[in-house]
C-alpha cells in the first residue's frame, strides 16, 4: 500500500488569496483507514443518541465519529472487523455507508474555535466574520461572545 499525498483545504480567503496545505499520510494511517467506513446519515439525529445506538447494536466492536453535518466515520476497535451483519443492522440510520477510500474527501468540516487577545474594539460580528472568511465561513457566534462577556 502506498502513502497518500494530497493537497488539502484549498480555499479562497477574505483577501482573495488562496491557502492550501499539503499532507503526506503514513502507511500506518492508510492501513488503519482500509478497515474503516464513511457514511452519511439519513437524517441529522441527536448525535449522542445515534452514536450510542449504533455502538450498542455492534457490541462496541467499533466506534462512530462525527465528521460534521450528517457525515460519520466508523472505525473498528484494534483487532476487530466490521462484518456484513453489522452493516445490515445499522443500515437504517444511513443514506449510504461504504468502505473508506482515498478519494473519500468531505469538503465541509465544522469546527469551534477560541480566540484570545482580541481587543475590545474588534469584538464584534464584523471582526468574527473576517476571521471566518479567512478560513471558510462563519456560521454562528455564541451569545456570550456577542454580549462581550
Amino acid at each position: 500500500m502506498s502513502r497518500m499525498d494530497s493537497s488539502i483545504g484549498t480555499s479562497q480567503g477574505a483577501e482573495g488569496k488562496f491557502a492550501s496545505l499539503e499532507y503526506h499520510s503514513s502507511e500506518e494511517d492508510i492501513i488503519f483507514l482500509s478497515r474503516c467506513f464513511s457514511g452519511q446519515l439519513k437524517e441529522i439525529y441527536p448525535w449522542t443518541e445515534v452514536k450510542s445506538d449504533i455502538e450498542e447494536v455492534v457490541g462496541g466492536r467499533f466506534h462512530v465519529k462525527f465528521r460534521g453535518g450528517d457525515l460519520v466515520f466508523l472505525h473498528p476497535e484494534k483487532d476487530q472487523s466490521i462484518y456484513d451483519k453489522d452493516l445490515v443492522n445499522i443500515s437504517k440510520w444511513f443514506e449510504y455507508l461504504a468502505p473508506w477510500c482515498e478519494k473519500d474527501v468531505h469538503n465541509v468540516r465544522l469546527i469551534w474555535s477560541n480566540w484570545y487577545g482580541v481587543p475590545m474594539h474588534a469584538w464584534n460580528m464584523s471582526f468574527f466574520k473576517l476571521i471566518g472568511l479567512k478560513f471558510g465561513k462563519l456560521i454562528k457566534v455564541d451569545e456570550d461572545t456577542l454580549s462581550k462577556n
